[in-house]
């Protein structure tokens, strides 16, 4: 062999092996990151009590779901039946609220057969420390209190600390609490199979605790039957499956056995149950930049940017040119027909805009337009669409150089293209309400369908006709007061149940909108018709909402007539109750109110104030807290107080109550801007009451420029 193929050969030799140890060294870097990875984002589950408070049976832990996840739950807790509802608000903030039947307890405000006893009762626990915080060397640390307003009967404070020994599948807990829970608790959890490769066995939980309850103190334990105690250790397991339902089964007080069924689900961080395959994809061709002349005329470019927007669920209504300097700028009125994003819409028209736009213009003006309002408009320069198409500019400096702004108008221009708007869509969808605590019975119902048209007449003019039809109820012995807690404010809303039960077929609203937007961020609407069920009038508002901020500033007022129970008439006259005896006062509503809103992007947080006069004639105020989440959930507190004193269980009763919203698009193959809606207060009064008026400025504006 030749010294020269010698050395050859050794070179080869060399780098293959150089290169094997190359290989092994990438690979063994890779193990690294990965055990890395596990160890810092590994995280041992959470389980619920039979309160839906995180922790063991019947006490808490310092533990926290992950944000954004919902629960609900029922639990037989011997001697009651638990309903609970529950969700993680913030990383360190869980609420839950639960709805206790008291077995074999008659309630004194039913008709004998009518039920149980019940209470109602809502816990919060604030983490000051997560076991995460540390990568589980330091231990968890929370406070928090049970059944904190209301009846209090169930009514406990802690502070509470959780070890998590993540090498052995452990957690250990101690804490101190007062009133229903009295001095030292703990707890126990161990998950023997977290680490197995069989699946099914991975969710298994065992569970002691040191149940500190002071059952034997009847104002601590407001059930007869609950009272005597053989053990204060509880014992028992928590078994979860698909990381969505959780059965848990356990001894209580050492006499009797417990177990609950929960259905967990994290609809904040939630991408939604199916791809959107139905979504057409971001406009990518056919591209045509000729600039407009013979080869391309002005029928054709309208005809292809009007049928690419249109393919890209996005509808152009108007398309206008404006000649300034030698410049040419097209001015386009665009309405978003299904994406729930900003971010969504931007993509989509500047995808279509830098594959169409002609070459030969100087700018694009896109307005968004929702219910006739330009909400805000995005400038594109020509040469910028045209450098993005080529890839020599990417998606985030187009955004940069082409921000959302506050709509302005063109000056001495002509119209190129106008398409009118629907003048009538048929809209139908179920209605369900339930009403908790009769007299006759604990929960009573409503069922029907509302069905109607709507439209634009004259493209701006808005009307909207809604008709009710029920089609079973259970209310028929319902009082329209409270027994107990009679109103004795003027009863502009605890009525109510007397429209619910009067017509088998009703308008449920018919009325009219004119919106208008002055540009600068400047809006205004009027409205005139019947509103809903109960009130109908006229309506004006004003608003300041400017697209590059996150606050607004507006005003409204209403001149309302409180509708019969039946038909299309009006009440000229109110009810106002003296103990129970019904005596009846002139009354012409009238409500105004000063509107303040502010989004708190960073904590993703939305507040809203009202300050004025409700429908009762009381002069308060009401402050509403939405939190929102990526996945488009958004869950709202209120709470209201006024001039005018009410008194429920010989406590002055402040307005308050919850509702969540959540996009439908979330279990739709395909995007949607509809979005379900539900929630109410916590008792059905007087104080702080609303008509509604038609759709508020601020919804229409802010749901076209929201980021969830």
């Amino acid at each position: 062999m030749s010294p020269m193929r010698f050395f050859w050969i050794a070179l080869f030799f060399l780098e293959t092996v150089f290169a094997i140890s190359d290989i092994d060294r990438l690979i063994q870097d890779l193990q690294l990151v990965k055990k890395i990875d596990t160890e810092v984002y590994e995280t041992l589950p959470t389980n619920y009590g039979y309160n839906l408070v995180t922790g063991y049976f019947n006490m808490p832990s310092a533990r926290m779901p992950q944000v954004g996840m919902g629960s609900m739950q029922y639990a037989h807790l011997p001697p009651y039946d638990v309903w609970s509802l529950g969700f993680q608000f913030f990383q360190r903030l869980e609420i839950s609220g639960s709805y206790y039947i008291f077995l074999g307890v008659p309630d004194p405000g039913l008709m004998n057969g009518f039920g149980d006893y019940s209470d109602r009762t809502a816990n919060f626990k604030i983490a000051l420390l997560l076991p995460e915080d540390s990568n589980y060397y330091l231990p968890g640390v929370a406070f928090g209190m049970l059944d904190f307003f209301g009846s209090k009967n169930f009514s406990a404070q802690y502070i509470v600390a959780t070890q998590v020994i993540r090498s052995l599948n452990l957690e250990l807990t101690l804490g101190y609490g007062k009133d229903r829970i009295k001095g030292i608790f703990g707890g126990l959890a161990y998950y023997p199979f977290r680490k197995t490769n069989i699946s099914l066995l991975k969710g298994l939980m065992l569970a002691t605790e040191y149940d500190h309850n002071d059952y034997e103190n009847p104002e601590h334990e407001p059930s007869p039957f609950g009272r005597s105690v053989k053990s204060r250790i509880n014992v028992g397991f928590h078994y979860s499956l698909f990381d969505l339902f959780t059965f848990s089964l356990s001894s209580v007080r050492g006499e009797k056995v417990a177990f609950a069924f929960n259905l967990h689900y994290n609809l904040g961080q939630s991408k939604g149950l199916f791809e959107k395959v139905f979504d057409t994809p971001a406009y990518s061709g056919p591209t045509n930049l000729e600039g407009l002349g013979k080869k391309r005329p002005y029928k054709d470019f309208i005809q292809e940017v009007t049928f690419a927007f249109q393919s890209q669920g996005l509808t152009i209504y108007k398309i206008q040119e404006q000649k300034t300097d030698d410049k040419t700028i097209f001015w386009l009125r665009v309405a978003n027909r299904k994406y729930r994003k900003f971010d969504a819409v931007k993509e989509r028209i500047n995808r279509t805009l830098a594959n169409l736009v002609p070459s030969n213009i100087d700018r694009v003006v896109v307005q968004v337009e929702n219910d006739t309002i330009p909400v805000y408009q995005i400038t594109y320069k020509t040469r910028y669409l045209i450098a993005f198409e080529e890839q020599k500019m990417g998606p985030e400096e187009l955004n940069i150089l082409s921000p959302r702004e506050n709509i302005k108008y063109p000056k001495k221009s002509h119209t190129l293209f106008k398409q009118n708007k629907s003048l009538l869509e048929i809209t139908a969808r179920p209605r369900l309400r339930v009403f908790w605590g009769s007299a006759a019975g604990k929960i009573k119902y409503d069922l029907g369908v509302l069905i109607g048209p709507s439209g634009y007449i004259a493209n701006s003019l808005y009307y909207k006709v809604l008709i009710g039809v029920n089609v079973a109820d259970d209310l028929k012995n319902l009082r329209d007061y409270d027994k107990f807690n009679p109103s004795q404010i003027i009863n502009v809303r605890s009525d109510s149940i007397d429209y619910y039960r009067e017509d088998p077929v009703y308008i449920d609203k018919m009325y009219l909108q004119k919106n208008f937007s002055f540009g600068g961020g400047f809006f205004a609407r009027l409205a005139v018709g019947y509103f809903e069920i109960a009130y109908a009038g006229i309506a004006t508002e004003f608003l300041y909402f400017p697209a590059k901020y996150n606050f607004a500033i507006g005003v409204e007022g209403a001149v309302l007539k409180k509708r019969a129970y039946s038909g299309l008439k009006f009440q000229q006259k109110i009810r106002k109750l003296v103990g129970i005896t019904p005596t009846y006062e002139d009354y012409t509503g009238v409500q105004y109110f000063l509107n303040l809103y502010y989004d708190v992007k960073k904590f993703k947080i939305q507040t809203h104030v009202q300050i004025g006069q409700f429908l009762a004639r009381d002069l308060g105020i009401k402050a509403t807290l939405s939190r929102y989440f990526d996945s488009g959930l958004c869950v709202s507190f209120w709470i209201g107080t006024s001039n005018k004193k009410d008194i429920v269980n010989g406590k002055r009763y402040y307005e308050k109550g919850v509702s969540i919203s959540f996009p439908l698009d979330l279990v739709l193959p395909l995007s949607s801007k509809h979005r379900f809606q539900a929630g109410g207060s916590e008792w059905l009064r007087d104080v702080v009451q609303t008509a509604q008026t038609g759709k508020p400025l601020y919804n229409i504006l802010h749901s076209e420029r929201r980021d969830y």
